[in-house]
């Protein structure tokens, strides 16, 4: 049944700045119960509080009486300079706007227009995260953006995640972000700074929720879509139903309700700003740091977004100073002190040790022992140990040792680091004994439902373990590790091997070591290698 018109009044926005939801890392699918949100709602009464303490100390100030003060002869401060804008290859992103644009077909254009909720997009009954139901409706109807509603927030990580596996994945199967908007710390200086101060490009006009009743009891949602657009809207805000709203712009655009041009023009403008906004991120400017998040590229170069933590030690290295290169790893300033060492186990074989010293190489850190990931964590160790250790020292290399571990809790890490010292008996290392925990990406491993609070406490107790016996520990781990896994503040006082395969460190926080190639050639070693660098300061 056809419903009552009114006028048709959208409401125009010039952003959109809407995040929360429910997100979990890895590859399986948490269900919430209910709208929750106990981060929110614990927060709200000591905001109220600090608000309120706030005023009563501003009345108690107006009220007093000023002291007289002797006048004011210092000069007035120099203003601070305006932000540079960020550099961006304008006739590129328009090349690769209008190339995205008509390799679109026309209902892949008409998807770009809509920002909706994930429950809408996969057609579950509650807030999913990123998973494959996910990514398998992303790839049916790849469209402009997601929003989540603050009320279904279960745990910040979360959230996190969700952002970080939903941006890699629209990256990577559909060359564009899905975010075209960010929270609100981030969209000043991409939106207003990029889209509108530098370019002069019209903000992106968006339309108020199309499921608010003051919509819905006047519109069938394929009528609202169609209006909107009219209006002059360039994407939709939650319409009531999804595939209605996509289905009334279709047949707009059959019956000649709607023009393709308008649909371009539109679906241009989302292009742009997403190409913009991607450019800006490789670009890494302004800087890597953005508020309180970052971006980083894992190792299947999927992009995930982080928060900074101001209480964990940051880097003593500028990642613009670092140039890595076919020779090596070279850093700027003369005084930082670099070695170049490579990181073995018996699946490198029998090496010549000499060889890689006369390559230039300076330090190995050989694999001691290994836990398995099946089910029974069988504990072994590296049958290539001693004669990898024997050989490396003779041939002038610092050594030290590392564990793959796959320990559970607190005792089989303590296990892992008991058979450790039992196999160096005393032997003296330059270099720390190495805790690697690692997730098994392709295979269901032991760890799988491990938490990122017991592999901190694995951690802690191997690396005690290793300080009683007079060796120095150190931890093994990257990106997603550091900024979804382990508490780093609980770690400060332990050196950090960090593992990271682009170009650059992206990790905003300290390490000593790091392994920046599994693919490197080494003279004496057969097949590829591990690449390593030592920060010496």
């Amino acid at each position: 049944m056809k419903k009552t018109r009114k006028p048709f009044l959208p409401l125009l926005l010039s952003g959109l700045v809407l995040l929360g939801g429910c997100g979990a890392k890895d590859a399986n699918e948490i269900v919430l119960e209910g709208n929750q949100n106990p981060v929110i709602e614990a927060a709200a009464p000591a905001e109220a509080e600090a608000a309120e303490e706030a005023t009563e100390q501003k009345n108690e100030t107006e009220s007093e009486p000023e002291e007289e003060k002797e006048p004011d002869t210092q000069p007035e401060p120099e203003p601070e300079p305006e932000p540079q804008p960020v550099s961006v290859d304008e006739e590129a992103v328009q090349k690769a706007a209008e190339e995205k644009l008509y390799a679109m077909s026309t209902g892949e254009k008409v998807w770009q227009l809509f920002i909706v909720s994930p429950e809408q997009l996969t057609g579950a009954d509650v807030v999913t995260r990123a998973g494959d139901t996910t990514k398998q409706a992303l790839i049916d109807r790849m469209v402009g953006g997601l929003c989540y509603s603050e009320q279904n927030l279960y745990d910040i990580k979360q959230a996190k995640a969700l952002l970080g596996a939903t941006m890699g994945f629209a990256l990577k199967e559909n060359d564009l972000p899905l975010f075209f908007e960010l929270p609100e710390a981030l969209s000043e200086s991409i939106t207003a700074g990029i889209v509108k101060a530098e370019y002069g490009y019209g903000p992106l006009v968006i339309s108020e929720a199309l499921n608010a009743p003051s919509v819905t009891e006047t519109y069938l949602p394929q009528e609202a879509a169609v209006l909107a657009l009219q209006a002059g809207n360039d994407m939709l805000l939650l319409p009531a139903d999804m595939a209605g709203a996509h289905a009334g712009i279709m047949q707009a655009l059959s019956d000649g309700t709607l023009s393709e041009d308008r649909l371009n023009d539109s679906v241009r403008r989302i292009l742009t700003q997403k190409y913009r906004w991607m450019q800006a991120q490789m670009n890494g400017l302004p800087s890597r740091e953005k508020g309180d998040y970052f971006y980083y590229i894992d190792a299947r170069k999927q992009w995930h977004f982080a928060y900074y933590d101001p209480d964990i030690p940051r880097t003593l290295y500028d990642p613009e100073k670092i140039t890595n290169i076919e020779e090596g790893v070279f850093y700027e300033d003369p005084a930082v002190m670099l070695a170049r060492g490579i990181d073995v186990s018996s699946h490198n074989g029998t090496i010549d040790y000499q060889a890689v010293r006369e390559a230039g190489f300076e330090f190995v850190i050989i694999r001691a022992a290994f836990r398995g990931y099946g089910e029974e964590g069988t504990l072994n160790t590296d049958s290539k140990l001693h004669e990898n250790l024997a050989a490396a020292q003779a041939a002038g290399l610092m050594t030290g040792v590392y564990v793959f571990s796959q320990a559970i809790n607190e005792e089989e890490a303590v296990e892992e680091a008991e058979l450790v010292l039992k196999e160096l008996g005393g032997m003296a290392l330059p270099l720390p004994v190495v805790f690697d925990p690692e997730s098994i990406e392709d295979d269901e491993a032991r760890t799988d439902d491990v938490s990122g609070e017991q592999f901190t406490k694995n951690s802690i107790a191997f690396c005690e373990r290793i300080c009683s016996a007079g060796y120095e520990p150190m931890i093994y781990s990257n990106m997603i590790w550091e900024a979804e896994m382990l508490d780093l503040t609980r770690l400060a006082s332990y050196r950090l091997w960090y593992a990271d395969y682009e170009n650059k460190p992206q990790t905003p926080y300290r390490y000593s070591f790091w392994q920046y190639s599994e693919e490197g050639s080494v003279p004496g070693v057969d097949g590829p290698v591990d690449l390593d660098v030592w920060f010496r300061n």
